[in-house]
């Protein structure tokens, strides 16, 4: 009698104890999955403030180049060019012309634009190009015989866009730096296509800024170029200026996407990539954190 009361007392405190262990199960799933979901939404606030801050300074970088342009577009000594600007156009060393870069039209342009770029750290070149093959630019070096300015894709989608500033891609300077060209249409006073101009945006400092943000405690910021190429990456600085698709077969879905998030696995870590489109640019910046992680708060 007494062996049966024990095992009933024993099933009864198991029963007890399964149960209460379930129930502490059933909270601590409850309780994880809410912590989960608050971790999500403080990490998904917080990249998309940082993607906030980086688009801003973006913007007004490029509104810099754009307001520049604008205003040279009409400066009296720009709509001054005409065909004494020196031309370095194999047709022009053909004709037997001689150019000098003496000619009062030229020595003003390349004054004003030399003025304009020692005000503006961001700016690598100021250039203009005119309807003759001229060209005229705020650097001291020569440019290579044969050299036509009408012939260069910033000179091109400038002309094409008959007023409006274009925005090129990025490409990579002579001495290494990563650089974008904003460009405008020169008009004279008939109207007709006068030449056009262009500054060469330095995006160095713009690259350092996005290498040194951090995402949470481990996650970091790229920022990409539509076509693939790299224009900053805080962990792998070798990366800047290579196209994604050179790099890893696991950066094949980020150069396919426009915006939105993707699982990948990079230096052997399961991460999660979002994507914020830059569509003015044809950039992306691209943010990634770890897809399990304990997101720190930042006041």
């Amino acid at each position: 009698m007494a062996t049966r009361a024990s095992s009933i007392q024993f099933r009864l405190l198991r029963a007890i104890t399964i149960t209460i262990i379930s129930i502490i199960g059933v909270i601590c799933a409850i309780v994880g999955y809410e912590l989960y979901k608050r971790n999500t939404v403080q990490f998904n606030e917080f990249t998309a403030q940082q993607f906030f801050n980086i688009e801003k300074s973006i913007k007004l970088l490029i509104q810099k180049g754009e307001n520049v342009v604008t205003m040279l577009a009409s400066h009296p000594a720009v709509l001054g060019a005409d065909e004494t600007i020196y031309n370095y156009t194999t047709d022009a060393q053909k004709s037997g012309i001689i150019y000098t870069h003496t000619g009062k039209a030229e020595q003003e342009i390349v004054t004003l634009f030399r003025a304009i770029e020692r005000s503006f750290d961001e700016f690598q070149e100021i250039y203009m190009g005119t309807r003759w093959g001229g060209a005229a630019s705020s650097w001291t070096q020569e440019e290579s015989r044969g050299y036509d300015p009408r012939q260069r894709s910033w000179y091109k989608q400038a002309a094409e866009a008959n007023g409006d500033i274009v925005i090129t891609p990025v490409y990579i300077a002579t001495d290494g730096t990563p650089v974008v060209a904003v460009a405008k249409a020169i008009k004279d006073s008939n109207g007709a296509l006068l030449g056009c101009i262009g500054v060469d945006i330095n995006l160095t400092d713009l690259t350092s800024f996005i290498s040194s943000v951090k995402i949470g405690t481990t996650g970091y910021c790229m920022l990409v170029q539509d076509d693939g190429m790299i224009l900053a990456d805080a962990t792998h600085s070798a990366f800047n200026s290579k196209n994604l698709r050179d790099i890893d077969i696991a950066f094949s879905e980020i150069v396919q996407k426009k915006e939105g998030s993707t699982a990948i696995t990079l230096d052997g870590k399961n991460r999660k990539a979002y994507l914020f489109s830059l569509p003015e640019l044809g950039w992306k910046l691209t943010d990634f954190g770890k897809r399990r992680f304990h997101c720190k708060s930042y006041a």
